[in-house]
């Protein structure tokens, strides 16, 4: 038994010694052993795993095995037996308890970064409706990535950023521009791994150009969206048909509609 052999058996069972088993092993990608237990196990995208430093998101992209047990003895079992000299499964020493926190905080629970294009189509209601009854748009969000626990638990999932372009048009008479957005996106149940309820909100401003009848101005206005619906995932693909809110502010006559749009993304 070389040195190196020895060290790794020593560490190992150190680890056994100073580590609570529980019932469930991890091994990932870049050989890190993860004693714990498996809370809830969404293959292939994800598990949540359970030790005593708290609970992680795990994505099976990192796992190279897992081991379900049923007591901390078949723990002890598979540990001694990825210890044995000869054993190639184990090309690196197990990392201590402090690499393994600094590794899970730092890794494990990589949020992702999602990109959706929407096409949305509108009716106009109130002042305007008699003059502009629809209006129509395109608009091309992110979901910017959050790992802060107060967020997390008024589940609130990620910040939306949105560029859109709207445009509502009757005749002679018109209203259209582009606009930014930006506000919190909340995912209140995850019913499985393929389906989510979302609602969002956002605040932004933008510029707009108005023509009535043979008058025709430009400028900055405020306006406000709110959309909610389902998104189905697939894979990384993502669709999601919702109800969108959107209302442009101004003095004279602000405009307000309401309807569908439909949206395609990715989760990178």
């Amino acid at each position: 038994m070389n040195i190196n052999t020895k060290l790794m058996v020593l560490l190992i069972f150190t680890f056994l010694f100073f580590l609570p088993l529980r019932a469930d092993i991890i091994i990932t990608k870049d050989d890190m052993i993860l004693n714990g237990k498996i809370v809830e196990d969404k293959k292939p995208e994800y598990v949540k795993f359970t030790n005593k430093y708290g609970t992680f998101t795990i994505e099976y992209k990192q796992i190279k095995e897992i081991y379900k047990t049923g007591s901390a003895e078949d723990d002890k079992k598979i540990l001694n037996n990825l210890a044995k000299p000869g054993n190639e499964e184990i090309k690196k020493d197990v990392k201590s308890d402090k690499q393994e926190k600094d590794s899970l905080k730092s890794g494990a629970e990589k949020e992702n970064f999602i990109l959706m294009l929407d096409f949305f189509s509108l009716i106009n209601f109130g002042e305007l409706s008699g003059s502009l009854p629809e209006s129509e748009g395109i608009s091309l969000s992110g979901e910017l990535p959050l790992n802060q626990p107060f967020l997390k638990n008024i589940h609130v999932r990620n910040i939306k950023c949105e560029i859109s372009y709207f445009h509502s048009e009757n005749g002679e008479k018109f209203i259209k521009g582009y606009n930014a957005s930006a506000g919190p996106l909340w995912c209140f149940s995850e019913i499985n791994n393929s389906f989510n309820f979302i609602i969002s909100g956002a605040v932004g401003v933008g510029k707009y150009s108005v023509k009535s009848y043979s008058e025709k101005k430009e400028g900055a206005k405020w306006h406000l969206t709110f959309c909610t619906g389902p998104e189905y995932k697939i894979n990384s693909i993502i669709l999601s048909p919702q109800l969108k809110f959107m209302y442009i502010y101004d003095s004279v006559a602000p405009l307000y509609s309401a309807g569908l749009t439909l949206g395609a993304g990715y989760k990178f």
